[in-house]
């Protein structure tokens, strides 16, 4: 969205695909002590108070600070010296710098203060990609594919502006008022608008809907403060009002976030009390069990959940309690692997320290968490997997651990390197093909600035018989190689029925809001949603043919 943020709660999160980077780790909210004390002196009388570790270290910043030979920024020194005093404890405790301090508890806020777009930049102009329904920038009369020209009395249209940038100018206090000029899509006609900026809700379920007659799909992309409390309403709204049964759980690409959230998302689908969801332990924390407290009452018959390599943290806790209990069926990839809960303690700087303090385990007892001795193995682990050819053959998923942990029914299941599902789903290899990666990116833009007549007024009619044809896919490869020659060689008939289904989705999320665009995707060609489909149909979800799956 254009903006985006209270909470001091328990958090998970992920480190990268190849470049792709998603930050990772998982709070506990423990109360800190004051760590503000300022030192008068660095005798050793005054450093014999503290530890064997503090005290060497304070003695050398004083040192620094009392006779170095060039003036330092003491701002900037600080935030050095704790990066690095904190980076090489294990690969999830950081240091963030303020900026990104902010970012990260309106990300887990599940609402942050602003106007409620998100906006992507075409021809050096910024456009609306997407509008918070009701939300200020809706109710001011704006919509999907509008260009802004100016902020206020600064023209933003031609000018090479950064993402940061603009959000600055887009953001500010709640209450405030933000003047902006724009260019509507429909008419081409310049108008001017006052935005009252406000609060705006950040969903982490983003579509709930009826796949077929009897089976609902929840897509859960973190765990946000209002993870749980999200997914309650949707799965109840599918029960009472459409009939829902069986439930699939998508999970793919979650990086997971705060613990508590994910043990209250259990607590919504385990029935009895006391079963234990998840542990925790560490040497300075002890250990904590999470169990359930017996409080829901949705009826959900069977459960598929959806992982991948980019499922961490908390999407490892809900899908690890799901498996170890036999109470859904794990489908897709071996997730990430990370196994670590952090604490996060704001510093006075503005900015924060999350560190690992515990390890969590799944009610059999396993420890997701890969090894990371070796960080650079570590950090490139999942692109030794892609190489390693894990990604495509379940034959070459590893042993990351030999010792067997038992499900309820006595299955036997591992730990040491994610949650290995029971049914395995390839990836595509088009997902990581260059001419695939463009195309895709520019698609969203192609939409925007070629609107689409769309007759079906209603969704379901939509979802079924509307049809990208092969012309607009024509157009659409003609327009991204005018825009980058590397497409020059593009293999157009391969791409086809990817570059349709992609189109489809966001002229859906054009016509009908963001929850189709999700619709589309998962109900057009997604393996992982027809292998879960399949399973579902059989009286034991759990019963895995000898296929090859």
């Amino acid at each position: 969205m254009d903006e985006n943020p209270k909470q001091h709660r328990n958090l998970i999160f992920l480190p990268f695909f190849f470049g792709l980077v998603m930050v990772g780790g998982m709070l506990i909210g423990l109360k800190m002590k004051d760590s503000t004390n300022v030192f008068e002196k660095i005798d050793g009388e005054e450093f014999s108070k503290h530890t064997t570790m503090e005290a060497p270290l304070m003695q050398v910043i004083r040192y620094i600070d009392s006779k170095y030979v060039d003036s330092l920024d003491q701002g900037e020194f600080a935030e050095t010296a704790i990066r690095n005093l904190i980076r090489d404890l294990d690969p999830h405790s950081v240091y963030m710098p303020a900026k990104a301090y902010v970012h990260s508890k309106e990300q887990l806020s599940g609402s942050f203060v602003g106007i409620g777009i998100d906006f992507l930049m075409i021809n050096d102009t910024v456009t609306v990609g997407g509008i918070v329904d009701n939300g200020p920038a809706d109710l001011a009369g704006l919509h999907t594919g509008d260009k802004i020209l100016m902020v206020k009395d600064s023209l933003i249209s031609g000018v090479d502006l950064t993402a940061d940038s603009i959000v600055a100018l887009l953001k500010g206090e709640r209450g405030t008022t933000l003047n902006l000029t724009c260019l509507n899509r429909a008419t081409h006609k310049a108008y001017t608008t006052n935005i009252t900026r406000d609060e705006i809700d950040l969903p982490s379920i983003p579509v709930a809907f009826m796949i077929n007659g009897t089976t609902g799909y929840v897509k859960i992309t973190g765990f946000s403060a209002t993870t749980s409390r999200e997914f309650a309403q949707a799965v109840k709204k599918l029960i009472d009002e459409k009939g829902m049964q069986d439930l699939i759980i998508d999970l793919r690409d979650n990086p997971g976030g705060y613990l508590q959230e994910a043990v209250e998302v259990l607590n919504h689908i385990f029935l009895d009390k006391h079963k234990l969801l998840v542990y925790t332990s560490g040497a300075k924390v002890g250990k904590k069990d999470y169990e359930s407290n017996g409080a829901s009452r949705l009826n959900i018959k069977k459960i598929a959940v959806l992982i991948n390599e980019e499922s961490a943290s908390a999407a490892e806790i809900t899908a690890g309690a799901l498996q170890d209990w036999d109470r859904a069926v794990i489908i897709g990839r071996r997730s990430f692997g990370k196994g670590l809960v952090q604490e996060e303690m704001p510093l006075v700087n503005g900015g924060a320290v999350r560190m690992t303090v515990a390890r969590y385990f799944t009610p059999s007892g396993r420890c997701i968490q890969k090894d990371y001795s070796d960080r650079m193995s570590y950090d490139r682990d999942l692109e030794s997997r892609f190489n390693n050819g894990e990604f495509y053959h379940k034959t070459d998923v590893p042993d990351t651990d030999t010792t067997s942990y038992f499900t309820a029914n006595g299955r036997p299941v591992h730990g040491g390197g994610g949650i290995t599902p029971e049914i395995f789903v390839a990836m595509d290899s088009m997902l990581v093909n260059q001419h695939w990666y463009i195309l895709n990116s520019m698609s969203y833009q192609y939409i925007l600035s070629h609107p689409q007549q769309v007759s079906s007024t209603d969704e379901k009619d939509f979802l079924k018989n509307y049809v990208v044809s092969d012309k607009m896919v024509d157009d659409f490869v003609a327009y991204a190689k005018e825009k980058n020659d590397v497409l020059e060689t593009v293999p157009v008939e391969y791409f086809r029925p990817f570059v349709k289904r992609t189109l489809k989705a966001y002229i859906g999320k054009l016509k009908f809001g963001e929850d189709m665009y999700y619709k589309v995707l998962a109900t057009d060609h997604d393996d992982f949603v027809k292998a879960a489909l399949k399973q579902l149909k059989k009286d034991d979800i759990l019963a895995v043919d000898g296929s090859g799956e």
